[in-house]
């Protein structure tokens, strides 16, 4: 056999390799990541509905809305 035979196979074979190795490392990653917690997180809660804001303040103009100071709460993180 030839050099030239043989280079496909051991071409293919290092490639599966560092296939495999990548896989690993990701693997290993990932399961770092998990140990960690939750990643994203929300901490939004919803306090108001549409239909209960519009029945509050439907009535009111643009103007009138500004002149009141609204204040958004954002949750403490």
């Amino acid at each position: 056999m030839s050099q030239d035979e043989t280079t496909p196979n051991a071409d293919a074979s290092q490639q599966a390799a560092a296939e495999n190795r990548l896989i690993a490392e990701r693997r290993a990653k990932l399961a770092e990541l998990r140990e960690g917690g939750n990643l994203f997180p929300n901490h939004f809660r919803r306090d108001s509905l549409a239909a209960d804001l519009q029945a509050q303040y439907g009535e009111f103009t643009k103007e009138e809305l500004e002149e009141k100071i609204f204040r958004w709460r954002w949750p403490a993180a």
